[in-house]
């Protein structure tokens, strides 16, 4: 924003001048802002909405987002090295390097934006965890009620391993 600067002169003596200069406008630009790190990397292309940390500096109350693009509003400043932003569902279809421009409200230096990426991946079962499952059971007998659990590449609990198998 815009700071009036006024000087005082005290008054040397008694009877001489002293008092407040004229007004000038120092004008306060906020930074670019630097990402040095996001969390999670990399996203679930089969994700819901997905909140990204952002780690880095000269993060401002008012910084907004594109994402490839397209306008995500505002971001969760938390103070000037740490950010939240959601991604929605609908640009973490498509796998692959994505396009992530921050930008610092005005007046700001320069662009006032920072652009990096991040990575959205295909989602790959790689565990199944039968729990419950009786190893025999007798014929004619009913298969006793057991819980099935999906794990992606990464560790990640799999909801609907039907987007997977698709």
């Amino acid at each position: 924003g815009e700071l009036p600067i006024t000087v005082f002169n005290p008054a040397i003596s008694t009877g001489s001048g002293g008092g407040y200069s004229n007004a000038l406008t120092f004008t306060l630009l906020n930074p670019v802002p630097i990402v040095t790190d996001l969390t999670p990397q990399p996203i679930v292309a089969t994700a819901q909405a997905t909140a990204l940390t952002l780690v880095g500096d000269g993060f401002v109350q008012g910084m907004t987002a594109r994402i490839d693009g397209v306008d995500i509003g505002a971001i969760s400043v938390t103070d000037a090295q740490h950010a939240s932003v959601t991604i929605p569902a609908s640009a973490l279809t498509l796998a692959g390097a994505h396009t992530l421009v921050l930008q610092n409200p005005a007046p700001s230096v320069g662009t006032g934006q920072v652009t990096t990426t991040f990575a959205v991946v295909t989602a790959q079962v790689a565990s199944v965890v039968f729990a419950g499952v009786p190893s025999s059971i007798t014929a004619g007998t009913a298969l006793p009620a057991f819980t099935v659990t999906f794990t992606d590449q990464y560790g990640n609990l799999v909801d609907n391993p039907k987007q997977i198998f698709s």
